[in-house]
């Protein structure tokens, strides 16, 4: 029998269930950075000629996108002409490639160069085709746990997992686990209320982030005074000050506001709350029909078709009120999604070695799917050690 996840952060997100019923090794996650170390695994077009710079970097605990801001910076560019296939892990060594639009100019400045801040150039090359989102094939894992207990409970929640399937959840790095409310403001989205949205991201205050800004997130929240919360705002919260500035001038418009933020991070909100919705009707297939392996669930979206529903994404849709052509948000046109099927279970082989109480598990995943979603069967632990 399928085993209910005891952890709130696990049912907010709609990771109900954990489709083995052996319990876990537990353990943490990322106590160093190199513990993660993920690398995407692409096809290398090479052509001299090429109007793009192809990029293999590897960077070490950052974000993508702060990667690239590093990068465009050094480069003295605009970051719009910088492109990747899909966010990689902050705490953790991410190998990905990027692709720079221009001339050898940016290869002149790039010759020679082993490193810009915290990322190392591994390689460069020219392509006639830059990368795009989605355009990687996937990654290779190697990820240590520490502390674990419970041993040989491995190789039972591997036949388990082999047999009934691995949940490809969205996992938590789609929403966050300090403030994991990227699907809330998107439902707002989908709903038309850009102003509860926007008041969702900036000021609703969540328990493990730090003092500083829940202070300022709940001024916000008691006075909506723009102007005074840009000044209190800690300046790391740079996406909600860029967000600030825009509403301090222009108080009501809050499609505006959004549409200030990176295009990959204005686009995520409607993701996550896709991924919500996703997660949830894995949730009901796992706990009536206790298999995945096969099966696949729509991505709700304005070309979904009603009558192509299964009972249970029929059962979340009417739950969560929320009717297929909202998707298409007119007010907002850039976040619509026309939705796609995507698989209920991820097909992988998994090798792991054990060393006192550390296991190093590696394994190879297909583009959209996350390493968390399959350690978290193994350890069963407190998201929070992930």
């Amino acid at each position: 029998m399928p085993k209910r996840s005891p952890y709130f952060i696990d049912r907010f997100l709609g990771m109900e269930f954990y489709i083995s019923s052996t319990n876990g090794i537990g353990g943490k996650l990322r106590e160093r950075v190199e513990d993660f170390f993920v690398e995407e695994v692409a096809e290398e077009k090479e052509d001299e000629k090429g109007d793009f710079l192809v990029v293999l970097i590897e960077k070490y605990n950052i974000d993508t996108n702060s990667a690239v801001r590093e990068i465009s910076r050094f480069l003295n560019i605009s970051q719009k002409r910088i492109s990747f296939a899909g966010n990689k892990d902050k705490r953790a060594v991410a190998r990905q490639y990027i692709s720079i639009y221009g001339n050898g100019k940016i290869e002149e400045k790039l010759k020679g160069r082993e490193k810009i801040g915290n990322i190392k150039i591994i390689k460069t090359f020219r392509s006639n085709s830059g990368i795009k989102i989605g355009s990687a094939l996937g990654n290779r894992f190697k990820i240590v746990v520490r502390n674990a207990k419970n041993l040989n409970n491995i190789e039972r929640i591997l036949e388990e997992l082999y047999e009934r399937g691995i949940p490809n959840y969205f996992a938590y790095q789609r929403f966050g686990t300090i403030r994991p409310n990227t699907h809330l403001v998107g439902r707002e989205i989908v709903r038309g209320n850009f102003k509860e949205a926007a008041m969702i991201y900036l000021a609703k205050p969540f328990e493990n982030e730090k003092e500083d800004a829940k202070e300022a997130r709940k001024f916000l929240q008691e006075t909506m005074d723009y102007k005074q919360a840009l000044k209190i705002f800690p300046k790391r919260l740079r996406y909600e000050i860029i967000m600030l500035e825009h509403l301090s001038k222009y108080p009501r418009d809050y499609v505006g506001a959004f549409r200030r933020l990176p295009k990959n991070l204005m686009k995520l909100f409607v993701h996550a709350y896709q991924s919500y919705l996703f997660n949830r009707v894995l949730s009901k297939i796992i706990e009536n029909d206790g298999k995945v392996v096969g099966k696949k669930i729509n991505i709700f979206g304005y070309e979904t078709k009603k009558e192509d529903l299964s009972e249970y994404e029929l059962e979340v849709l009417e739950e969560e009120d929320i009717d297929l052509k909202s998707f298409r948000v007119k007010s907002f046109p850039e976040v619509s999604s026309k939705g796609i099927k995507r698989d209920a279970y991820i097909e992988t082989d998994i090798d792991y070695n054990i060393l006192d109480n550390t296991v190093v598990f590696k394994f190879f995943l297909k583009k959209g799917s996350y390493a968390t979603s399959v350690l978290r069967e193994f350890m069963k632990a407190d998201p929070l050690n992930y």
